[in-house]
């Protein structure tokens, strides 16, 4: 059987102090990403409380802890370590989650335990046996429940030996080996008591008896092993023979217990078994720096993966993004483009009469095309939610991606906000309104002198055309040979003549034909201008929509290799804590 009578080794507080100080940095920094805002305020607390208590390692009264299950006589074991009923009825334990501190009267009690909201209920005794030592009475671990469980764990903390009593009854019970992985202590601190093996003597011979003891206690070292206890601290005592008998029988190891727990410990020793404690609490706080190590490389596979995947179908996103644009210029703009173009100036004449015919034709008919009339500006500039839809899919594939990963949520959250769809979207609308407004603006509509220019020569050719038709031939040679105010009369009197005659009416008839057609045609001629340069403005902005979808998904690819980039910084700061670089 083990007895453990080393000296524990010191640890360097200025090194905890540097560690506690860097990983309190990390937590104000917001590098544990992992943490919700509550773990990361108590993390702070509970670093705080560690830099507290390495400022009361001077405090050279040893704190010792009695931990136990319900029945294995604790109280008897404390008394007979005192030498006397310092643990009497009167002392009983007020409430089940509450600590029995056990001190002399000479010993002032250490500023930590005065600080621990953990309910502690005094008993001040005259055992000079223990005067240096505070003795705590913790309450059975398995009657703890919920939060008294947490309470008592937490008070753990100000422990510097834990002595861990239990029975033949109890040894083999579950929930001392639950408790003891929730101890944050070192392990070399830890000391075992099997109390009552007085009961394997009893009506044995002392061969018998010391089978039976030597097999339970092995036993209880092969479990203590199990839970990670390696070469254990185990004494098998009867701690109500040692009160009874001043002479404890050969097979009762108490007197060895007691000269462990309460040997002198030089000033050297007491300072190393508690840093040696808070070195332990300290490793297990630099252990959350290797988790967000290990959801950072999650992340990270999950963000190359998928940066991977979106640069191969980027140009497929791209034409997707096009294809939907370009549906939205065609039924939304094509009418407003239109409309802000569309204006009868150009027209003259004839053409401008067919013009407002068929304006009135179609008014009177409502068979005014809905696509024709100009929408709001609000509707005309607001981008097709279907792109929204798209850059929405690319935010839930890599989130999916991530939940898939196990990254934890926080990190989630993280890549949501970088991605920011919600407010890209309304930086990405407002760019793409810009745009099409300052491309609207630009259209104005077309003067085309020259084409009323043409307009006016047609239609006066035409007119003179008319004249010479109706004129008279002889008239017209006289007024040709001898122009003058009595030459023109006779042609005009032939003109009127002419009109009134079947020959002068068929020309008037098909003069007006001929003006409508040429109407027609002019104004048709107008249409098909009015939609080239309607087309070409579309185009225009079809490719001017194009780059900024573009713009938008180039947006996205870097704001994934921005966040990778970022946690990469944050990883290293980590790695190089844990010299993992």
């Amino acid at each position: 059987m083990h007895v453990y009578t080393g000296i524990a080794m010191e640890v360097p507080t200025q090194r905890m102090r540097k560690e506690i100080l860097e990983i309190r940095g990390f937590l104000t920094e917001g590098l544990f990403l992992a943490l919700t805002p509550e773990e990361r305020q108590a993390l702070l607390a509970s670093s705080q409380k560690l830099l507290d208590r390495l400022d009361a390692l001077s405090d050279q009264v040893l704190v010792a802890g009695l931990v136990g299950g319900t029945g294995v006589g604790k109280s008897t074991v404390m008394n007979a370590l005192a030498g006397a009923e310092i643990a009497s009825t009167s002392h009983r334990r007020p409430n089940t989650d509450r600590v029995l501190l056990y001190r002399h009267e000479g010993v002032e009690l250490p500023r930590a335990l005065t600080k621990t909201a953990v309910p502690w209920h005094e008993v001040i005794h005259q055992a000079d046996g223990v005067r240096q030592i505070i003795m705590c009475d913790l309450p059975d671990f398995d009657s703890l429940v919920g939060e008294h469980r947490e309470r008592v764990l937490r008070f753990l903390e100000h422990l510097d030996v834990l002595v861990f009593v239990t029975s033949p009854e109890k040894y083999a019970d579950h929930a001392l080996y639950a408790f003891l992985e929730g101890v944050p202590k070192a392990r070399p601190n830890f000391t075992f008591v099997l109390n009552k093996v007085d009961l394997l003597f009893q009506g044995e011979d002392l061969e018998q008896g010391y089978k039976q003891l030597a097999s339970l206690a092995g036993l209880f070292q092969e479990y203590l092993q199990k839970a990670e206890v390696s070469e254990p601290l185990v004494f098998p005592v009867s701690a109500e023979e040692a009160i009874r008998n001043p002479v404890a029988s050969p097979w009762n190891q108490f007197p060895a217990f007691r000269r462990e727990i309460f040997r002198d410990r030089e000033a050297k020793e007491v300072m190393a078994i508690k840093s040696s404690n808070l070195d332990r609490e300290v490793r297990e706080l630099l252990s959350r720096l290797q988790a967000e190590i290990v959801h950072i490389d999650s992340l990270g596979r999950v963000l190359d993966e998928f940066a991977k995947q979106f640069e191969d179908e980027r140009g497929e996103w791209e034409k997707q993004g096009q294809e939907i644009l370009d549906a939205w210029v065609d039924t939304r703009m094509k009418g407003y483009v239109l409309d802000r173009l569309k204006t009868l100036a150009p027209l003259v004449g004839p053409g401008y009469g067919v013009a407002r015919v068929v304006q009135e034709w179609r008014s009177w008919k409502g068979e005014k095309r809905e696509e024709a009339r100009p929408p709001s500006p609000e509707e005309a500039s607001e981008p097709p939610g279907a792109l929204r839809d798209q850059l929405e899919n690319a935010e839930n594939r890599v989130l999916h991606k991530a939940l898939q990963g196990s990254v934890p949520a926080s990190y989630r959250d993280r890549l949501q906000a970088t991605l920011g769809i919600e407010g890209a979207w309304e930086a990405f609308s407002a760019r793409w309104k810009q745009q099409v407004e300052l491309r609207l603006l630009a259209q104005r509509a077309p003067l085309l002198v020259g084409f009323r220019v043409v307009q006016y020569i047609t239609y006066l050719t035409l007119l003179v055309l008319l004249v010479m038709a109706l004129a008279d031939e002889e008239a017209g040679r006289r007024f040709l040979a001898d122009p003058g105010w009595a030459s023109s009369f006779q042609v005009l009197f032939s003109i009127v003549k002419s009109l009134f005659s079947m020959t002068g009416l068929g020309a008037v008839v098909t003069f007006g034909l001929i003006q409508v057609l040429l109407g027609a045609i002019f104004y048709k001629r107008y249409k098909a201008r009015l939609e080239r340069r309607a087309r070409k403005t579309l185009l225009a902005l079809k490719r001017d929509l194009g780059r900024i979808w573009s713009g938008e998904l180039y947006r996205v690819q870097e704001a994934l290799k921005d966040c990778w980039s970022e946690l990469g910084e944050q990883r290293k700061a980590l790695a190089k804590r844990l010299d993992r670089e």
